[in-house]
């Protein structure tokens, strides 16, 4: 799980979306 949210987080390097994605998991 923990490389999952690493990859999203590279991809889109968006402190807003970094959030959203790691609420969501």
């Amino acid at each position: 799980m923990t490389a999952s949210i690493v990859t999203m987080t590279d991809r889109q390097p968006d402190p807003n979306h970094r959030t959203e994605r790691i609420d969501c998991v």
